[in-house]
């Protein structure tokens, strides 16, 4: 059986991204490495800071670098499973690979706290160099001028 052709599209073209993926196992050090498309990039809030002048202001770099980092080091629930050795002691580290040319970010503002599902109110701060935002009435650049 041939695999389906990939079809590309003006979305694909221009909203599509690579996520990638590696698991790396702590006992015998081997690693798997997986790729996909994205059109939507999930990123998590990182936890707030009390001590912060702004403890509800998160910048959006925060949340990519949060994403980007290491899963399932010292003292973390998350258990990465290893192929190869079949132990539960791996970590995983994702990454985007390429950026598409329309990037749609969604803020995974759900947390849980003793056992409570609550929706986080934290300000995200978002870059506005060289940003396009489009509404109903077409773009409209960073200035708030029609393009």
């Amino acid at each position: 059986v041939e695999p389906p052709a990939q079809v590309d599209s003006v979305v694909s073209k221009f909203m599509g991204g690579r996520l990638c993926s590696e698991v790396t196992c702590k006992v015998c050090g081997f690693s798997c490495k997986n790729e996909e498309s994205f059109f939507v990039l999930s990123v998590p809030l990182p936890p707030r800071r009390a001590a912060s002048a702004h403890p509800n202001q998160i910048h959006l770099e925060e949340c990519l670098e949060l994403m980007q980092s290491e899963a399932g080091g010292e003292g973390e629930a998350v258990a990465w499973f290893c192929e190869r050795c079949g132990a539960r002691d791996a970590t995983k580290r994702l990454w985007v690979g390429r950026f598409p040319r329309c990037l749609i970010v969604h803020l995974k503002r759900f947390a849980y706290e003793r056992g409570h599902r609550y929706k986080r109110d934290d300000e995200v701060v978002v870059p506005v160099d060289g940003l396009v935002c489009f509404s109903a009435g077409g773009a409209v650049g960073a200035a708030g001028g029609a393009d």
